[in-house]
């Protein structure tokens, strides 16, 4: 041929091409009309014609294309003798047949028009094929057929057909069938195509489409989800608000419980106070009354110091450390050097917090709960170990014990319950008592 590729006809195989990139054979799947070619003749025009019994089958070299020449260009049952063929100088085709010579000038070789495709009806299929107009069909019709005709007048019976639908399939089918039905599709957009050829390649072939659409369920459609979403986030909405606002209820109902829980303890802090102070006055005017004065003057000014701090849940350590201080100075009067008391605080500690009075509350509690006198001298350790405040003192046994309310101790245990989540622990030994309380690291309002 044109491009020099070697064709050669095999006898009931068809025609097998030699070329540069390969071998290539052409029968009937490729849409050659008979398998035993009798010659073979390149044309001028990037074409080659194959000769045989019922006409001529023009094949295009760069396309594949195959056109038809048969009865309708007096070709048909020409019955031609094998490798009867010789081509003119003009480029015109001779060949010999049973019904003599035929002419065949390719000059005047005009190629038929492809055959045409219409589709005819589209049908409701669950609906006893009823036929409709529509393009779009709600969830339950969705089952449709499609009925279609190839125009080609001279010999129908000779077309193939293609078919697809897209959005539900990507790939063309073959078919014989004027009729192609799809049951039960789903919501979506579609477009059904056919085409229509001669050959199997169908190059060029025409084709038809019809497009349409199947309408999902209300429950399915974009603007229900929508509302179903909005009616969603609208209870979680109101059930988050609910828990919330309940939540605050409660959190201030807490609150408030703890306050005046922490009121409470606070209020019983002055009393108790009081209460040993005046049982430490009575020793000190059967001892001596211008001690017990002295000693009430310096009670007076130590009361006006820890006014300011009845209203706090927490003092710096260093505050508290000076009230203990005065509380000691105060009861030094009492004892003299019989009661010391000994510090040893990390200045970094001293800006931690503790509930306030504390300190005056365990000095208090170990000058009642221990005998103090030059034979027995009561000592008194402050220390911080690990995030925590200890307050250490010796043991010296009373013969006769001051009557004890229990309140000192166990307001502060309560107080720390109330404002941190650490506890206060105490141990005893024979000879020693402990009491460490937990530093908190910050404010508490």
């Amino acid at each position: 041929d044109k491009n020099g590729a070697l064709w050669f006809s095999v006898a009931d195989e068809g025609v097998v091409i030699i070329s540069a990139t390969g071998v290539k054979k052409l029968g009937l799947d490729e849409g050659l009309r008979e398998l035993s070619i009798t010659s073979i003749c390149p044309l001028n025009n990037d074409r080659v014609a194959l000769i045989h019994k019922r006409g001529m089958d023009v094949v295009n070299t760069l396309t594949g294309q195959i056109d038809y020449l048969g009865t309708e260009n007096n070709l048909g049952n020409i019955n031609p003798d094998l490798n009867a063929s010789a081509t003119a100088p003009d480029g015109k085709i001779w060949l010999g047949t049973e019904k003599g010579l035929v002419v065949f000038d390719p000059s005047q070789y005009v190629l038929p028009a492809p055959p045409e495709v219409k589709i005819g009806n589209v049908l409701l299929y669950a609906n006893a094929n009823l036929k409709t107009t529509k393009t779009t069909f709600r969830h339950n019709e969705n089952s449709l057929a499609f009925e279609y005709n190839g125009i080609w007048f001279t010999d129908p019976s000779r077309l193939n057909y293609q078919y697809k639908l897209e959005g539900f399939n990507s790939n063309w089918v073959d078919t014989k069938d004027r009729r192609i039905v799809f049951p039960n599709l789903a919501p979506g957009n579609y477009e059904f195509k056919v085409r229509t050829s001669l050959q199997k390649n169908f190059y060029s072939s025409r084709q038809a489409s019809f497009s349409f659409s199947i309408t999902p369920p209300f429950w399915q459609q974009n603007g229900f989800r929508a509302l179903i979403i909005v009616a969603i986030l609208t209870i979680i909405f109101f059930l988050v608000k609910n828990r919330d606002d309940r939540l605050r209820r409660l959190e201030a109902l807490k609150k408030e419980k703890i306050e005046f829980e922490f009121e409470t303890l606070k209020s019983q802090v002055n009393p108790h106070f009081l209460f040993n102070s005046f049982n430490t006055l009575i020793n000190v005017i059967e001892e001596d009354q211008e001690k017990a004065v002295a000693y009430v003057e310096k009670l007076s000014d130590f009361f006006r110091i820890i006014v300011k701090y009845k209203d706090k849940q927490v003092i710096t350590l260093e505050e508290e450390l000076t009230i203990a201080q005065n509380y000691f100075q105060l009861q030094r009067q009492r004892f003299g050097n019989a009661f010391t008391l000994h510090q040893t605080i990390d200045e970094q500690l001293l800006q931690t917090w503790v509930p306030p009075l504390v300190l005056q509350i365990l000095l208090e509690n170990v000058i009642k709960h221990n005998a103090v006198s030059s034979e027995t001298p009561l000592t008194v350790f402050i220390y911080c170990e690990n995030m925590r405040l200890n307050i250490k003192n010796n043991i010296t046994t009373k013969r006769s014990m001051e009557p004890s309310t229990g309140t000192g101790l166990q307001n502060i245990i309560n107080r720390y319950k109330i404002i941190s989540n650490q506890e206060v622990k105490i141990s005893k030994t024979e000879s020693t008592f402990i009491v460490s309380l937990p530093l908190i690291k910050n404010s508490i309002s």
